[in-house]
């Protein structure tokens, strides 16, 4: 049986454009679909809306 390699084809889209798809996600893996925001970091103990919000960088 043979593979096929699967390859995630994600379009590169601009900061600005990625900005606004993140602020309208309500969850984590709504941002995660972002294309070039699958490597995000974030601490475990985190909730999403800490996470969306430190994302945002609207925590203060």
């Amino acid at each position: 049986m043979s593979k096929k390699k699967h390859e995630k084809k994600t379009k590169e889209i601009s900061d600005e454009e990625a900005q606004k798809l993140v602020s309208k996600a309500k969850t984590i893996s709504e941002v995660l679909a972002i294309p070039g925001m699958e490597e995000v970091y974030f601490h475990e103990d985190m909730t999403d809306e800490e996470l969306l919000e430190s994302l945002l960088g609207t925590r203060h």
